[in-house]
């Protein structure tokens, strides 16, 4: 007799659980069966399991072949299978009892291709069970007994899971319409069932939890997923090209964008941190999955924003991550070798693709009123001109020096300058902006004269034509100080000054520091990242033990389109300052803080996270999804800093906690405090402060 279904299996090491399942297909109350267990190369014992069932049941069919994966296993059951209907089950799962029979009378009664039901997670750890709605999402449905893409077009594959498992399918719809498994490690079904539901003509469904998946079993199939990171790429163009070749695609297009977001985020989040998720990365940016065009669609378009934009983010995660796997180290060569017997400044220029002003930089420099000086302009691997600038200039004064690197960014070059500096002193010069004529003899002779580590001065900013007049005076405003910071100070006591002043400057532009100083400390430039002053300037400073002054305005920093400082934010500006914050930690750390700069230290070190805090949650959604792309430890970090925002304090509990805190801080506060706590803080506030302390 045909039996009215055919359970097909695919079985691989599944011995621990093998028997559960078994026992519930054997016990359904729909007798009339095959069930069709196909061992896909087991190693354990699930093939003398299943062997010994088949001695004592007749309805079972045992077949064996090489591991070629579930996908083929399952086609390799259809191909034997001569119910009405066949479902695809997995084996360390279980089912209710009248699980086949429901869906079997439902089949029938709606004539339906294929008949859904609802399921449930076990936990095999704990052994709880959980509802899952996503297995049978009803709301898509709506009041329909039966329906197809023509009335859900927009829902059709988002209406159920892609997992085969809680369908039952018409085996004459499945042979007519040559549906077949991928045979592919992982994902082989999402091809095979997505494009089943396309294109059926009646679908029914059971509004019951009638299959138990199983989780935390530690060998299903979905655990194999990391060995084999891109399968669901491969199912995602295959049903792409097939629904297209149908003529269907148009139909069902929007159904298919946002489960091919859905799926792809969930494989972002479940793979583990490491290389596969890096490949993952990297395979997103390739035309085979860009040409479906799953990201190019207008916002609004999206069910789940938040999935398009960590799928969106990639992007940026990839550039990240290749940027991580960089070397940093670059050799750089001496192109041009200047000779100056004892310098008294070196003045270190890093150049990359500045041809239209180097000559307008390099001739203030040379025209220093200061003679004994050496120039050692870097560059920093130009494909403009500006090499070709270099190289004459060092032609016309034996005073210069080019080295020439690959790209590596300013900081590498400037490190690369000091390495070969002799100077007794050394100035950072930005290869676009000019200095006064007569700003290396001011400089020297004062710091010579006062016997300083460090000496800061003043900037001024021009533009060029086009620039806003307005981001003019705003940088002018930023760059004068205004109050007077006579006689010489420790670092760390000229820093507390000009930052209570609001004048604390971290361009290295506006710095003259003794170079051996520099070489004793240890202070350099840290390589690849952007927003490098902050870290430098706030270590040079800590370490000087004389710093001072000198209130000119002696270096013209030009403000122009495409410079790093009017260039648009992004995650290279937030990288940049969680760096420096993470390099101040260890910075002090090793230096070892005197009582009188904790208070400095730590405001500063705020200061800059915050800063960090600001600017990543000024990012599109998508590019903050960029951390991604870091190092495991350091994206890790990165998120428990600065991806998480700060938790809402709601529940009751906590308001009594901080209420109570607030009590304490109040009652030890001093009166002066207090004084200047009103000026400051909203009244609304103060007068719930006030509440809670007489209270």
């Amino acid at each position: 007799m045909q039996p009215k279904v055919s359970v097909v299996i695919p079985v691989y090491n599944a011995a621990e659980h093998l028997e559960q399942c078994l026992r519930s297909i054997i016990e359904q109350t729909l007798k009339e069966i095959e069930i069709i267990c196909v061992d896909d190369g087991s190693t354990d014992s699930s093939y003398e399991i299943l062997t010994e069932q088949a001695a004592v049941d007749k309805r079972f069919i045992v077949l064996q072949q090489k591991n070629r994966y579930a996908g083929a296993a399952r086609n390799a059951g259809l191909d034997v299978a001569r119910g009405g209907y066949v479902v695809f089950l997995d084996a360390d799962d279980f089912f209710a009892p009248d699980f086949l029979e429901k869906m079997y009378e439902r089949a029938v009664r709606d004539n339906a291709d294929i008949v859904i039901c609802g399921g449930q997670t076990y936990n095999s750890a704990n052994g709880e069970y959980k509802k899952a709605g996503h297995y049978l999402n009803i709301p898509l449905i709506g009041n329909r007994r039966v329906f197809s893409r023509r009335n859900v077009r927009n829902d059709i594959m988002t209406v159920t899971n892609p997992a085969p498992w809680n369908k039952l399918f018409r085996r004459s719809f499945l042979l007519r319409e040559k549906l077949r498994f991928q045979p592919l490690q992982n994902s082989n079904d999402v091809y095979m069932v997505l494009l089943a539901l396309c294109a059926a003509e009646r679908i029914g469904w059971v509004d019951e939890a009638l299959v138990n998946y199983r989780i935390c079993g530690g060998k299903s199939l979905q655990d194999r997923k990391s060995r084999a990171p891109l399968c669901f790429i491969q199912a995602l163009e295959a049903l792409y090209d097939e629904l297209r070749r149908r003529n269907i695609w148009d139909e069902v297009k929007k159904s298919f964008v946002t489960f091919a977001i859905s799926t792809t985020a969930y494989n972002l989040r479940t793979l583990p941190d490491g290389e596969e998720k890096h490949i993952l990365f990297s395979e997103l940016q390739k035309p085979h999955f860009t040409r479906m065009g799953i990201l190019d669609y207008p916002n609004d378009y999206y069910v789940n924003r938040k999935d398009f934009n960590l799928v969106k983010g990639m992007q940026y995660a990839f550039a990240v991550h290749e940027s991580c796997r960089q070397k940093r180290e670059c050799v750089s060569e001496v192109r041009k070798a200047g000779s100056v017997g004892d310098p008294k400044v070196t003045v270190v220029i890093p150049v990359y693709n500045v041809e239209r002003y180097i000559d307008e930089c390099l001739d203030s420099i040379i025209g220093q009123t200061l003679k004994e000086i050496e120039i050692i302009c870097v560059n920093d691997g130009s494909t403009d001109g500006s090499l070709e600038h270099l190289d004459r200039y060092a032609d016309a004064d034996g005073r210069i020096t080019v080295l020439t690197q690959r790209n590596a960014g300013i900081s590498a070059a400037r490190n690369a300058g000091f390495r070969r500096a002799h100077g007794e002193f050394v100035y950072y010069m930005d290869s676009d902006d000019v200095l006064e004529l007569e700003a290396l003899e001011s400089l020297y002779s004062k710091a010579k004269d006062q016997n300083l580590d460090i000496l800061y001065f003043n900037l001024q900013a021009f533009a060029d034509e086009g620039m806003d007049s307005r981001l003019l005076d705003k940088y002018n405003a930023y760059y004068q100080r205004t109050h007077e910071y006579n006689g010489t100070y420790t670092g760390t006591e000229l820093m507390k000054q000009m930052k209570k002043n609001g004048e604390y400057l971290a361009s290295p532009c506006a710095q003259f520091a003794r170079k051996d100083f520099l070489q004793r400390k240890g202070i350099k430039f840290y390589e690849g990242i952007v927003q490098e002053d902050e870290l430098y300037t706030f270590c040079i400073t800590l370490a000087a033990q004389r710093a001072g002054y000198l209130d000119r305005a002696l270096y013209l920093r030009r403000l122009r389109e495409g410079s790093t400082m009017t260039a648009a934010l992004s995650f290279k500006n937030v990288y940049g300052y969680f760096v420096s914050y993470i390099e101040m930690q260890k910075y002090c750390e090793r230096k070892g803080m005197m009582e009188d700069e904790n208070e400095l230290v730590l405001s500063a070190m705020a200061q800059m996270l915050r800063a960090a805090r600001d600017r990543y949650f000024q990012l599109s959604e998508a590019e903050q999804y960029a951390y991604w792309g870091l190092p495991v430890q350091t994206q890790r970090l990165f998120e428990k800093l600065m991806a998480r925002p700060a938790p809402l304090l709601r529940s009751e509990k906590t308001k009594s906690l901080l209420k109570r805190g607030l009590q304490k801080i109040l009652q030890k506060m001093p009166q002066r405090v207090l004084q200047k706590m009103r000026q400051k803080i909203p009244q609304k506030l103060l007068q719930k402060l006030r509440q809670w302390k007489e209270s």
